[in-house]
């Protein structure tokens, strides 16, 4: 009974109440701040712990406003009116990360909003703030621009905005001077001049990120940062407008080393001052039906040959046709995502002036199965194996497989000259598309195809649903064992062919 007693004494202690002050308030600031505010009714010692939580997160998702009340202009905005009462009791404690969104509001923003947010970055910044969030999404026009106290923050490292009518007037000196991580998300904005100059004043900024679209004119918009090591240009489709316009992006960067490119139309044109210094890339692009296919070739070809040295490389652009490009010396692991109907011709240009390549992933995203009778897709095999075939090229992975004809002779033609490879993993979308009716008929095709490697091993995976693995089948030429490999716990392992 006395043990009892015990356990159930153990069980109804407050452990959260005996928790120091500093850990309770870093459980608070995890939460969003209005969730905050309401444990005040859980203790009279929790009363003042909201105001001095180090992350503030506000977002006017939880405050929602009934469409009747539109209307009345002069009622007053009940999110607008907590910021100000979370702002107003702040304690003197420093502020790590202020977090705004308005993106989901019914009411339209008035001229008298802009100068309440002001306010509020202005207390932010007072407060020392390390991380900046702002998600502002205004009617009527009405043009936000950034407080200039901002740009001179000596304590402001990240800072991430996300609006459709913020502009931005940096001063030419003293701007941004410990700013690290700028992440910029544009929503056709309405001062598309005011960008200009923005990614040109961040002495020490290390990673920049550009979503979204820029604007509806022709900009040249320039990237100049000395410490620069990791780029994204991620642009968005234009929903308004009936063309999509040709940005210019000049990027002087001498130690960029990650760039990231997704370019739905690419139009847009990227010069790089200092592009040899571009060590991974992942650059998805796509052509437009009214744009001519040389021109995009030649703009695809003179992008690559801008990052000639890079190291990794994941490469995506459909209905990329005679397409021909610089040698890529460098380049050991490639991932390369097949669209369109001619790929197989992209596969052996990349094959040819890759002549160090260690890794090849090729993605098989191409047509779909049943328009394979309406579309003939030919590997036309180059007269002599490239170079990385006969001695760099160790593994190859080949995704969303579907065992069509097509995909049988390039699977058979990089085993038959591949020299080097140790193993080739085979990832079957599914095989009913096939000219072979069951997965062992398929995997036996495979496993019969001459070898220029007397080590390599072909592992075929069988991922019915894209997701899940069902089956796998190994076929080892090294003998090695079925129990020796370390499957996941729904795989099941079906044969092992010595």
């Amino acid at each position: 009974m006395a043990s009892e007693s015990k356990h159930q004494e153990e069980a109804d202690e407050d452990r959260i109440s005996i928790l120091p002050d500093d850990v309770l308030c870093h459980i608070l600031s995890l939460l969003d701040t209005h969730e905050a505010v309401h444990t005040t009714i859980l203790s009279k010692r929790w009363n003042n712990f909201w105001t001095s939580l180090p992350n503030l997160k506000l977002c006017d998702r939880y405050f929602p406003k009934s469409h009747s009340q539109q209307k009345h202009k002069s009622e007053s905005d009940p999110f607008m009116t907590f910021v100000d009462h979370v702002m107003r009791l702040r304690d003197s404690k420093d502020i790590r990360k202020f977090s705004l969104s308005c993106m989901h509001r019914e009411l339209q923003f008035m001229p008298k909003d802009a100068y309440r947010i002001h306010c509020w970055i202005g207390a932010a910044i007072e407060h020392n703030i390390v991380e900046l969030d702002i998600s502002l999404v205004g009617c009527n026009g009405m043009n936000f621009p950034l407080p200039h106290s901002l740009y001179t923050c000596t304590t402001l490292v990240v800072l991430k905005l996300e609006s459709n009518c913020i502009s931005y007037d940096p001063p030419i000196t003293g701007c941004f001077p410990r700013l690290k991580l700028l992440v910029v998300s544009f929503t056709n904005p309405d001062s598309p001049d005011s960008v200009r100059r923005l990614f040109s004043c961040c002495p020490v900024l290390e990673d920049l990120a550009i979503y979204g679209y820029p604007g509806r004119d022709n900009l040249a918009v320039t990237i100049s940062a000395s410490e620069l090591k990791t780029l994204k240009i991620h642009l968005g489709c234009n929903e308004y407008y009936l063309s999509d316009p040709a940005y210019t992006f000049i990027i002087d960067a001498p130690k960029l080393e990650n760039f990231s490119l997704k370019d739905p139309w690419f139009r847009s044109n990227y010069q790089f001052e200092n592009g040899n210094s571009v060590l991974k890339a992942n650059i998805v692009l796509n052509d437009s039906e009214e744009d001519d296919p040389k021109d995009f070739a030649d703009r695809t070809s003179a992008l690559l040959g801008r990052i000639s040295n890079v190291e990794q490389l994941y490469f995506s652009a459909a209905f990329l046709e005679d397409f021909h490009m610089s040698t890529l010396e460098s380049l050991h692991h490639l991932e390369l995502s097949l669209g369109g109907c001619n790929y197989w011709d992209l596969l052996v240009e990349f094959l040819k002036k890759s002549p160090n390549l260690n890794h090849l992933v090729l993605i098989n995203s191409g047509c779909e199965p049943n328009f394979k009778d309406e579309v003939e897709r030919n590997l036309v095999t180059p007269a002599v194996s490239p170079n990385c075939l006969l001695s760099s090229l160790e593994t190859i992975s080949i995704k969303q497989f579907k065992g069509q004809r097509d995909e049988m002779e390039v699977a058979e033609y990089l085993l038959k000259n591949g020299e080097v490879l140790n193993k080739m993993k085979i990832y079957i979308m599914n095989p009913r598309y096939s000219g072979v009716h069951t997965k062992e008929e398929l995997s036996n095709t495979l496993l019969r195809y001459e070898k220029g490697s007397k080590t390599c091993q072909v592992e075929v995976i069988y991922d019915e649903n894209w997701t899940k693995y069902t089956n796998v089948i190994l076929f080892s030429d090294m003998g090695k064992s079925g129990e020796e490999c370390q499957w996941p716990s729904n795989v099941r392992l079906i044969k092992v062919v010595k």
